[in-house]
């Protein structure tokens, strides 16, 4: 159990340190959502301190920031956890050009009538949450076994992760 813990911690000590911009190589399930469930947290516990005590702009404005630097380290573990299941990084550019095209599309509310920019703006709201669904469903699958085109199997290296940094 303590292992578990102590796992755990060193995956999101390393993804906030040595793997903060680390787009190569590859990365384990357990990595992933021991940092994704960490960054939850965190999200879920700035967002409570935000609305019940009523901060200042400019405390918000940090803990905006805080949270916008974890999101890096959680995009880096997620083109990881991809590279795990062979898939490119890429593919996550594939929801902001998404949004892109809704603002590009929808900038001049006049140019549509209100119930196709209503069914517009909810075909994308649909499309942005399959697409998150799906992610999250290919990061819970299991990686390729043994070598990829984007490094060892992770797995083989959880030894080093047991070592204290």
């Amino acid at each position: 159990m303590l292992d578990n813990i102590k796992l755990s911690f060193n995956f999101i000590l390393k993804c906030l340190s040595s793997k903060f911009l680390d787009f190569k190589g590859r990365a384990c399930r357990y990595e992933f959502f021991s940092y994704f469930f960490f960054y939850l947290f965190i999200v879920l516990v700035f967002r409570n301190i935000a609305i019940n005590l009523q901060l200042s702009q400019a405390l918000n404005h940090t803990l905006a920031i805080i949270v916008l630097i974890l999101s890096i380290a959680l995009i880096s573990a997620l083109v990881r956890r991809l590279h795990d299941n062979n898939l490119s990084g890429l593919i996550l550019l594939f929801m902001p050009i998404l949004i892109a095209l809704f603002i590009l599309f929808t900038m001049n509310k006049t140019m549509f009538e209100a119930n196709l920019y209503n069914i517009i703006y909810q075909a994308f709201s649909i499309a942005s949450v399959v697409f998150y669904v799906i992610l999250i469903a290919i990061s819970a699958k299991k990686g390729t076994v043994g070598e990829n085109k984007y490094g060892k199997d992770p797995i083989k290296n959880h030894i080093e992760y047991l070592k204290p940094l």
